[in-house]
């Protein structure tokens, strides 16, 4: 198996992740796994901080065969979103 992957963050709306993701993992050669889900059905731009901090992915997959697990986000605001992303 290969070293790294790249996962996206997952999205209520249009995921950007999942295209720059796909764009990433094309020219460094990665895999891409699709596999974090959101737990809820709010759209995160909606909410305020301390609900963004509240937000919860779910892992649906197995990544422990990879050394390098990369998270791609479209957009940092608060980095409550990859906090939950490593949480899962």
């Amino acid at each position: 198996p290969r070293s790294t992957i790249m996962v996206p963050v997952p999205s209520s709306g249009p995921n950007h992740a999942l295209g720059l993701a796909l764009a990433l993992c094309q020219i460094h050669q990665c895999d891409l796994r699709d596999e974090l889900r959101l737990t809820t059905s709010f759209r995160l731009k909606t909410l305020n901080r301390v609900q963004r901090q509240q937000q919860e992915f779910r892992w649906v997959g197995a990544c422990s065969s990879y050394k390098n697990v990369l998270i791609v986000d479209d957009i940092v605001t608060t980095g409550a979103t990859a906090q939950a992303a490593v949480r899962a």
